[in-house]
Formats: C-alpha cells, structure tokens, sequence
C-alpha cells in the first residue's frame, strides 16, 4: 500500500491518475492533517510500504511568493517533508520525496550536465539562491540520511493541458523570456518514471527525472509559433539583464544528466520530442 501526501496539487494529481491506471492500492491523506496519531493508525491498518511526499509550498504566481512567505514556504517545504521521514525512519517504510533539479546554477564540467554524485550549488550555504530552492536543497540533504529514501528530482514540469504551473503556459503567458538553455521534465513522464522506480524496485538514492537534452525558451517559443498562437512574440533578456529590469530574486539556470535514471530501464523522451507531443495534443482546459 502506498501512502500519498499532497494528492491534490499539481504533480500528486497526476499520481492519482496513475496509481489508479497501475491498479496500485494507495491511500491519499491531505498535508493538513498529517500528524503522528493519524499516521501510525493509517500505516497500522493499511500496511503502507511507501509514502511518496508531493506535497510543498511553492508559491503564487510563482516562486517569488516564498520570499514573501517564508513561514508557508518553511512549514511545506522543511517541517513537513522532514517529519515524514522521520516517521518513515521509525517503522521502516520507503519514503519517496520530489526534490527539484534547481539545485544547481550555471554549466556542469560534464558534457550531459550535473549529475546525481554533484553536491547543489545553488544553495543557502552557498548564500547565492532564493528562499524556495534554498528550502529545497536544505531538506533534500536531511531526508537523504535515511537509507530507504527515494529523491526524485522534477524540473520546470511541462504538460499538454494549459495550466499555471506549466512551463509551456508560462512561456505564452510571460512576455519578457531569458536566453538560457535549462533540463525540464514532462509531468506525465516523471510520474510514470517515479512509479515504475517502485515497480523495478530501483536502489535507493537521488534520481534525476527529467527529459533528455535541454532546451531555451527561445526554442519552445518557437515551437508555440508554428502549432498553437502563431502571433505569439516575447522579448528575450540575458540574466545579467534579468536581474537589472526584471527581478533581483536567484534563479536557477541549469541542465541534469539523466543517465543514471537511464541505466535501470527507465527511459525518459527527447525534450523535443515531448514538448511537440504536447503542443500537437495541446488543450486550453
């Protein structure tokens, strides 16, 4: 049994819709009523092998919110992840937490990007990210002390359905765009990667889960022009730019090596690739 934390939001919905299509048994239970009593009660009488964390505070419209509203962004993002573990650690069961992939900034010395083994570098400690990542990467380094932990790191998701949180909407929503090339992860394909992690019964540890080769928003934008809204134009700034006219606030620019996800037999598509599919089947609800 599988206990699912945040089934409501953007990524735990899409866990829903495949557990039920995996005909895996799971149990949702809402982040707000995650407590010890309810807990052990709930793991006592369903057997639960697995709780997968989908739950986190990211902010509205975007990540911005959190360094508005940091007590939201600490309890989502550190207090809650990390009491999940550590009632994962005392009975022993699997715990699955989405990470993110911007926990890193700027070019890998590797040619396919940052890899699982490259230690964050876009952190609180190293004083130079955002109050959202800096969360992220501080309770990715706590839960990875429990040795039957699962980090799934997701990175500017992406779907066919127009949505706030979808890279492609923000693409058409934001006029001023950046130039750089970065990693994204088709939502649809994450989930299905995350489950099939428990199906293969993969090794524990940190797995990069994000569609293969990189792309710009110049790219996608191009893309938009040649499917879904032909008279869609943007201005594109460097970040250096950015952070001058647009927003001081950090943010990650980055690409992650996908290879180790790879080598078990879980294959991720071409970046392209997937974002043309979903612009062919896109829906505007």
């Amino acid at each position: 049994m599988i206990l699912l934390l945040g089934s409501s939001g953007y990524i735990g919905s899409e866990f829903v819709n495949q557990l039920k299509k995996y005909e895996l048994p799971f149990f949702t239970l809402s982040y707000k009523y995650f407590n010890k009593k309810d807990l052990y009660e709930i793991a006592k009488q369903n057997n639960i092998q697995y709780l997968i964390n989908c739950a986190a505070f990211v902010g509205k419209p975007n990540i911005e919110a959190c360094e508005r509203e940091r007590d939201k962004t600490i309890q989502g993002n550190i207090i809650l992840p990390i009491r999940a573990k550590d009632f994962c650690e005392e009975l022993g069961i699997a715990y699955c937490h989405i990470s993110t992939g911007c926990l890193y900034n700027g070019e890998s010395n590797r040619s396919n990007g940052f890899t699982e083994e490259d230690e964050p570098n876009f952190t609180f400690e190293k004083n130079n990210c955002g109050f959202y990542t800096g969360t992220k990467a501080l309770t990715e380094k706590i839960v990875r002390e429990y040795d039957k932990t699962y980090i799934w790191r997701i990175r500017l998701p992406f779907e066919e359905r127009h949505n706030e949180r979808n890279y492609i909407s923000k693409i058409l929503n934001y006029d001023t765009l950046i130039t750089e090339k970065n990693s994204l992860s088709n939502k649809k394909e994450f989930v299905t990667a995350c489950i099939e992690s428990l199906i293969k019964e993969l090794p524990f540890g940190i797995y990069n889960i994000t569609n293969t080769g990189a792309v710009s928003a110049l790219d996608v934008l191009t893309k938009i022009q040649k499917t879904i809204m032909p008279d869609k134009k943007a201005n594109f700034l460097t970040m250096d730019e950015f952070y001058k006219k647009i927003s001081s606030m950090p943010r990650s620019n980055c690409i992650t090596d996908n290879s180790k996800l790879q080598s078990f037999g879980i294959k991720m598509k071409d970046v392209n690739e997937s974002i043309d599919e979903c612009l062919h089947n896109w829906r505007w609800k």
